[in-house]
């Protein structure tokens, strides 16, 4: 016939957490890229932020954006 089923607590098994150290590598790697990318846009002086500034802050532009947002 069949055994009864066991009533004391589960025993407890040790998991290990996954290692991906190359996934950590591909993150670092993509950071850098990133900061790279924006401190391009920030210096490069042929972006002429103040000329950006002006325009992309104007009432049109800023109420067509609130109305598509």
């Amino acid at each position: 016939e069949s055994e009864p089923a066991p009533t004391g607590p589960p025993l407890a098994e040790r998991v290990l957490p996954l290692r991906h150290p190359w996934r950590w590598l591909a993150t670092a790697v993509v950071l850098v890229l990133a900061a790279q990318v924006v401190h391009g846009l920030v210096t490069n002086p042929f972006y002429q932020w103040d000329r950006f500034a002006y325009w992309f802050l104007r009432p049109t532009i800023l109420d067509g954006l609130l109305i598509t947002l």
